[in-house]
This record gives structure tokens, C-alpha cells and sequence, in this order.
């Protein structure tokens, strides 16, 4: 086993999960977060800020994200179906003489879905799961916040990892 992953997992076994604050089975997540900023002075021109960090997190809440995942991938799919029934449907309307009358029923499935998908990323917005939750990356500040689920309060990443390994 190489040094860098001897002192990866010493590391792991004095700290806790993010999350839930449990020392059992810790792994590393990787989160991600990303903005991207258009600027008013050119239209074109736009600004993508990232953020990659690797968290300690224990194997359920680990699951629980990955759910969340899925839920967020089956959400902007159903998204796309809506759109793109409902441009099929507008192109069905305004090529009447090919496409025949087909054109009202597929956009009001197109509306469904679409109404449907903007209802359920609402929900999955709210789902205790959602990792926005417990992590935040300052762009501005360039500070990277957590809240543990037994805190109300943001702190940032590099005094809570202080705090836990002093315990």
C-alpha cells in the first residue's frame, strides 16, 4: 500500500462523517459544485467556477447521495422528454399538412411532463438527502462550509476538521 494511502486511512479512522457525525466505516466522497456566471458586459462571454473536495463520509449517508443522484438524473431526463414533446408538438402544429393532428395531444403530454419534472425537482430540492444541505463552497469568500444534521449553523471545513481531530 502506497504512504499517501497509509496516511488517508490513519486520517480516516480519527475523523467523523460529515453528515451524521458517525465513526463507522468512513470513506472519501467527492463533491462537486459548480457555478456558472454570465456577465453583463459581454453576452457571450461567461464564467464557470468549480469546486472538487473529498469528504469523509460514512457508507450510509454515502448510499443516501447516491439516491439522491439518481432521483436528480431521472428528474432533468423527464425534463428533457417534456421539451422535447412539447417542440414536437409545435413542429407537429405548424406542419399540420405532413404531420397530421397528432400536435395538441403530444404538447399537452409535453406540458405534463414538464409540469411534472419542475414539481419533482422541487421535491427533490427539499429531500433531506440532497448534499447541498451539509456542503457549501463559498465563490466569493473561497471557503468550504459544512453542517453536520445535529448543527444548525455553517462552519467551515478546515475548523470543523480541527475540532475532530482534537477530540
Amino acid at each position: 500500500m502506497p504512504i499517501k494511502e497509509k496516511k488517508k486511512q490513519t486520517l480516516l479512522t480519527k475523523l467523523k462523517c460529515v453528515v451524521c457525525t458517525s465513526r463507522n466505516n468512513l470513506e472519501q466522497y467527492q463533491y462537486k459544485q459548480s457555478v456558472k456566471m454570465k456577465t453583463l458586459t459581454k453576452l457571450g462571454d461567461s464564467s464557470n467556477f468549480k469546486c472538487t473536495m473529498e469528504l469523509p463520509i460514512c457508507q450510509i449517508c454515502k448510499k443516501k447521495f447516491f439516491k439522491w443522484r439518481i432521483y436528480n438524473i431521472s428528474s432533468i431526463l423527464i425534463f428533457g422528454l417534456g421539451l422535447t414533446s412539447l417542440i414536437t408538438g409545435i413542429l407537429s402544429l405548424i406542419f399540420h399538412q405532413i404531420l397530421g393532428d397528432s400536435g395538441v395531444p403530444i404538447i399537452g403530454f409535453g406540458f405534463f411532463f414538464t409540469l411534472t419534472s419542475l414539481i419533482f425537482r422541487y421535491l427533490i430540492g427539499k429531500i433531506e438527502s440532497n448534499p447541498s444541505n451539509y456542503f457549501f463552497y463559498d465563490f466569493i469568500g473561497k471557503v468550504f462550509y459544512v453542517r453536520p444534521k445535529e448543527e444548525t449553523d455553517w462552519t467551515p471545513y478546515s475548523l470543523w476538521i480541527k475540532t475532530i481531530v482534537r477530540e
